[in-house]
């Protein structure tokens, strides 16, 4: 499977998709919580890893590691 980290930035809604589709679910685990961390302007509210052959959400935004 491929699964895709996806991010609602700081003035945003909506989920678009971040960085390249990866089969290694922690290494997007990683970068999602290195951009949750980034406390730059453009912070990050929300992210979630989806699988992408099925569209289903496997990993929701409180199970990222801060």
């Amino acid at each position: 499977h491929m699964y895709q980290l996806e991010l609602v930035w700081n003035r945003e809604f909506n989920y678009v998709s971040y960085g390249k589709p990866s089969d290694d679910i922690e290494k997007l685990k990683r970068l999602g919580s290195t951009m949750l961390n980034s406390g730059n302007g453009e912070s990050v509210k929300k992210c979630q890893i989806i699988d992408l052959n099925t569209g289903e959400v496997v990993v929701k935004n409180h199970e990222i590691h801060y």
